[in-house]
């Protein structure tokens, strides 16, 4: 059973450790930046520091721990630091996807 989140909630460590004692056996969590303005700007205000806590929650608990990084402008040009990053906190499995311009992606120029 698997959950994908942006980690906030799991910045709450009893919280991270509900769930996997409610049988929940991996999360992807969604990091858009290793560069806090740039995270934040993608995901929402002051939400950095919260995704990075839960990502360091969630790979310190049974939890099978991946990330998921969408690229595009505003991330594009630092993706080797944003691995180095996620390295350095514990994360060895993570995916990054291309921008799909459609939708909310759509002439976005994040």
């Amino acid at each position: 059973v698997g959950l994908n989140s942006n980690g906030r909630r799991m910045a709450h460590a009893p919280y991270v450790a509900e769930l996997a004692a409610a049988g929940l056996n991996h999360v992807q969590i969604t990091l858009g930046s290793s560069r806090p303005a740039i995270h934040d700007a993608m995901m929402g205000a002051r939400s950095f520091d919260q995704t990075v806590k839960g990502i360091r929650n969630a790979v310190a608990s049974p939890l099978h721990t991946i990330t998921n990084t969408t690229l595009m402008q505003a991330n594009k040009d630092h993706a080797e630091e944003i691995i180095e990053f996620l390295y350095d906190l514990g994360i060895r499995t993570f995916a990054m996807n291309g921008m799909i311009y459609s939708g909310g992606g759509f002439g976005n120029g994040t």
